[in-house]
């Protein structure tokens, strides 16, 4: 019954309370805003219910005054924001667990609710504070609460860099050890999620007993904020929504799906990019092959809830989810925003009706929303686009796809969603009316089954045999006319050739490509089947051009028409795909390009006989780029499998020779140059006298055999045959090709061995004048040439110190401005810089500079590799110069330069490898050091460096003069007589007027 404030209900009724218990459920789950407009909005259908609810919440808050804040007049109705204790959901729960316990209701139901509150408020409240150390990082101040738990923005602790993130606290009643060790399985996962759109993942881990994520700080309006003040139009709207699913479509190549995707997941910059937020919890797809998936373990542990105005049915069901519901959800996410109102908004208030529309009906389509004049609640409160008549049929279909009520009528991923979103954007045909129209069919085909039946039996037998016939001609008739139109171009393009049209001058054949580049889109834009093929022609060429900058693009496009085309498994598509890949390969984007390779040669073998030399380009193609990112053994089967396919023939002997230049190089990598230069050495005579057309192969593959001839320390010859191949390659393939490119730097390095250091800057300046020609070269790549400057400037005495010192700085702070985190080669440029400054005499400049690579590489879970070797042995090196043995908590300098040492020795193969001979002489220096000269280990590591010298070289070479000075150093002391010596002999070698010059005893970069 009604207590003494209440005199308009006499008798219990329970069916009114039930309604009560509910709506006080649901206002409690809302903040003090959207509380109030609840409110606002409840009474709108139920006044008294309304009017009962706020009383309750009034009374609760009046009985805890700690809770209660000043109000703010609310935006609808005539309710103000009240603050409450944080109340889970189910407030019924808690009152269940008072009355267990077999208390009555002396104090009535207000008190009963101020006991639940203040219970909740005990489990709820707080017990971080600003200052607190979580991991890394240090809390500053609240920036946000919510269902899952308290937000802090922090900023690094450790002092290492300048960083700001976000650590998240969830609530979970799990158990702590459960979610602590799913977590640390799927952190690396889920930490992998590297693009601009997606908030990333940095840490996580437990604080007392609440589990924590560390996440990239995000600086921008809430979605909806955003939409209202900046994005008025729909094509504003739609721009935002399609970089949110390519943000999702790119996290389910990685195998994570969100499964909470809601507005306030959302924030967009001032700049307009898109960041979504709220992966740290998310699930991970089962399997590569296939869509489904149940919920994942962290997020049960978690017991992260979700939102059902963007929730798919399966998800409310409870039945399987994956990338379907994602999709769902952007359809949802997507329908707010264009419609200015939420898809669903059942007659009745309440999650059970949301629910109950969600799962049974279909939303009006979305053209209908947006014009329609719609109920607007807290969570609508965004006009619709003020063009929103430009809605058309082909938006109303997508999202009638993405928002389809069986998963298996959706979009099958995200991207599929966003190739529809883009064709849209260009004006193109999209795939979804196709669809629409097949799924209306299917539903009146259930409804009409027999009668259809019947006449689609007859139907069949009358045109089965004509519908055949008709389709093959109409297939032969569009090829040919495809044909046509590709040959009408090509012979337009010779005839642009004339002289009298270009100035008097008779144009090139770049000249030529580079037109058909820059105006086949244009030509062809009705005409998306022959746009392909010519798309994918010059694709090609610009490939065997070695012209890579310049063909990706096309090279991308070619790919993106075949898929539109043919689909995703088609063999068209592949060929455009490994073509794509190999572009990447040759830009040392090996991480995109092994996506595509892998890919391609999976169609291409299922579908293609493995002789076919599609199929044999395609294992090629990714046994090279598995190799490049050291996955050896992978490699190696593919290079096996592409041998077995080849025969005795004459085009297989050639097709064999280059496929053994190819897995010479990967045996490059390994470090086993002298397995490689036998496989290369075999097949010289075929390289010298290649079959018509195969001239650039034949001589890349000469470079390689002469590349790896000078790296086993046999010079007779090579430079000569260098510049030979030098003046070939700039007449094959042009003056600013690639292999030019690579030319000069193997040249400079060639000379950087037999210490002739004046031609080996010569080298060097030219080839950074040469890439300073193209306006698009890739900026890490001229950053690499600078150092090698640096080095051979430094090493050779080729200018000052304190010049070379004040570049490197300046150097380094570029790199580590402009380089992207997730780059391996970009640890790896500050790593060396970290050695020129070491040699340059700033061991501290050196520490910071290696410390900021390692750091980068762990915050973007960068799988250890070769950057982490040379990191640790630089370290070593610095720590045995200036005399800090034992403070390093890997052990002491001389037991990492060992192990460091024993990895070297275990990875060569034969050959002079200046890294090797480095490796010992710094282990010998590090026993001197340590246990003073004459050490008989010491002594030994520098005879096995002797032992290491080819005996090709000359006696005044300066890697001779830098052992003796080691042997000196090691037997007499770093300040005898006979050292000083020693280091003058070795000054002079390397080109030095000033022996104090070298002021480290070994260049530190010599054997990096």
């Amino acid at each position: 019954m009604m207590d003494e404030d209440s005199n308009t209900r006499t008798h219990f009724d329970a069916a009114y309370w039930q309604r009560v218990n509910a709506a006080l459920d649901r206002a409690f789950d809302l903040d003090d805003a959207s509380r109030a407009d609840y409110l606002g909005e409840l009474s709108r259908t139920d006044a008294a219910l309304a009017d009962e609810v706020h009383r309750l919440l009034s009374r609760a808050i009046a009985k805890s005054p700690a809770d209660s804040v000043p109000s703010v007049k609310a935006n609808v109705g005539s309710y103000e924001p009240l603050k409450t204790a944080l109340v889970r959901p189910g407030l019924t729960t808690e009152l269940a667990t008072v009355f267990q316990r077999g208390e009555t209701l002396a104090g009535g139901f207000d008190d009963l609710l101020h006991r639940a509150l203040v219970n909740e408020k005990k489990r709820a409240r707080s017990e971080h504070h600003a200052g607190d150390i979580c991991g890394a990082w240090r809390l500053t101040r609240v920036i946000g609460t919510g269902g899952m738990g308290e937000v802090w923005l922090a900023e690094r602790a450790d002092g290492l860099y300048q960083a700001q993130a976000a650590v998240k606290f969830l609530r979970t009643d799990a158990n702590i050890d459960a979610f602590t060790a799913r977590f640390a399985q799927e952190r690396a996962l889920l930490a992998r999620l590297n693009h601009p759109g997606i908030a990333r993942l940095l840490d996580a881990g437990v604080r007392g007993d609440l589990p924590f994520l560390v996440l990239e700080y995000v600086q921008g309006l809430p979605l909806l904020n955003y939409i209202i003040e900046h994005a008025p139009l729909l094509e504003q709207r739609l721009r935002i929504f399609r970089a949110i699913v390519e943000a999702i479509s790119y996290a389910h190549t990685q195998l994570v799906v969100h499964r909470d995707l809601k507005p306030s997941n959302v924030l967009v910059s001032d700049a307009g990019q898109v960041k979504l937020l709220d992966f740290g919890v998310a699930g991970l797809l089962a399997s590569d092959d296939s869509e489904e998936t149940t919920e994942s373990v962290a997020t049960r542990i978690a017991g992260r809830g979700l939102t059902v105005e963007y929730a798919a049915p399966e998800q409310i069901s409870g039945d399987a989810t994956g990338v379907a519901s994602d999709v769902y959800s952007l359809g949802a996410l997507g329908y707010h925003l264009l419609a200015g109102r939420r898809a669903h908004l059942p007659e009745k208030a309440g999650r059970a009706a949301l629910e109950h529309a969600v799962l049974h009906n279909d939303p009006d389509r979305l053209s209908v929303a947006a014009s329609a004049t719609h109920r607007v609640t807290a969570r609508d409160n965004i006009p619709p686009p003020s063009d929103a008549h430009r809605i058309d049929a082909d938006l109303d279909a997508i999202f009638a796809r993405a928002m389809r009520r069986e998963p298996e009528s959706r979009y099958r991923t995200a991207d599929e969603l966003l190739s529809d979103l883009r064709r849209h954007a260009e004006r193109r045909p999209i795939a979804a009316r196709r669809e629409d129209r097949a799924y209306r069919t299917r539903l009146w085909l259930r409804r009409n089954w027999l009668p259809t039946t019947l006449a689609a039996t007859l139907a069949i037998a009358l045109v089965a045999g004509l519908g055949v016939s008709l389709w093959q001609a109409e297939r032969a008739r569009a090829e040919a006319a495809r044909a046509n139109k590709t040959s009408d171009y090509l012979v337009e393009l010779l005839r642009g050739a004339d002289p009298d049209l270009n100035g008097g001058q008779w144009p090139t054949a770049m000249s030529l490509l580079e037109r058909a580049r820059s105006d086949v889109a244009e030509t062809f834009r009705d005409d998306p089947a022959t746009e392909a093929r010519l798309s994918a022609l010059i694709a090609s060429t610009y490939r065997r051009l070695s012209r890579d900058t310049e063909g990706l693009p096309i090279a991308q496009r070619a790919f993106e028409l075949a898929r539109r085309l043919h689909g995703d498994d088609a063999i068209e598509t592949a060929l455009a795909q490994s073509t794509l890949a190999e572009s990447l390969y040759w830009l040392e984007q090996e991480a995109e390009s092994i996506k595509h390779s892998d890919a391609a040669l999976r169609i291409l073998q299922a579908k293609l006989p493995v002789s076919d030399e599609r199929v044999r380009r395609a294992q090629l193609n990714h046994a090279n780029t598995l190799a490049r990112l050291f996955r050896f053994e992978e490699s190696e089967r593919v290079f096996q499998a592409h041998f077995q396919s080849l025969s005795n023939t004459a085009s297989d002997r050639w097709a064999r020779a280059v496929a053994d230049a190819d897995y010479a190089r990967a045996l490059t990598a390994q470090g086993r140059w002298g397995d490689a230069y036998a496989t290369l050495a075999r097949n010289e005579a075929i390289y010298n006298t290649p079959p018509r057309g195969q001239e650039k192969i034949a001589l890349h593959n000469r470079q390689t055999l002469v590349s790896t001839q000078a790296v086993l320390g046999r010079y007779d010859g090579v430079e000569a045959r260098m510049l030979a191949m030098l003046d070939d390659w700039k007449r094959l393939a042009g003056p600013t090709s690639a292999q030019v490119f690579e030319l000069y730097n193997e040249l400079g390095y060639l000379y950087y061995r037999l210490g002739e250091g004046e031609k080996a800057e010569r080298a060097y300046v030219s080839l950074r004048e040469l890439q300073d020609k193209l306006t698009d070269f890739e900026p890490i790549r001229k950053w690499s040439t600078d150092i090698d400057l640096l080095e051979i400037r430094l090493m050779f005495g080729r200018s000052p110190l304190a010049t070379l010192a004040a570049d490197a700085r300046v150097l380094s702070e570029t790199v580590q401005r402009n380089t992207r985190a997730s780059s391996e080669r970009g640890i790896w440029l500050m790593t060396r810089l970290a050695m020129v400054f070491d040699a340059c005499g700033d061991a501290v400049g050196a520490r910071a500079l290696l410390n900021r690579a390692r750091d980068v590489a762990r915050e973007t879970q960068l799988a250890d590799g070769p950057w982490a070797r040379r990191i640790a042995r630089a370290e070593a090196g610095i720590d045995r110069r200036v005399g800090a043995q034992g403070t390093h908590p890997d052990g002491d300098a001389v037991s990492r330069l060992k192990q460091s040492l024993e990895r070297t020795e275990a990875a060569q193969s034969g050959g002079f490898s200046q890294r090797l001979i480095g490796a010992y002489l710094e282990y010998a220096l590090a026993l001197a050091t340590e246990r003073g000269s004459a050490d008989a280990n010491a002594a030994s590591a520098v005879s096995k460096a002797r032992q290491t010298l080819p005996p090709t070289i000359a006696p005044e070479h300066y890697a001779r003069a830098l052992v003796d000075y080691v042997d000196t150093v090691v037997s007499s002391g770093p300040e005898s007589d006979a050292a000083k010596s020693r280091k003058a002999a070795l000054a002079k070698a390397l080109g030095h007027r000033d022996p104090t010059s070298i002021l480290s005893p070994v260049p530190s970069f010599f054997f990096m």
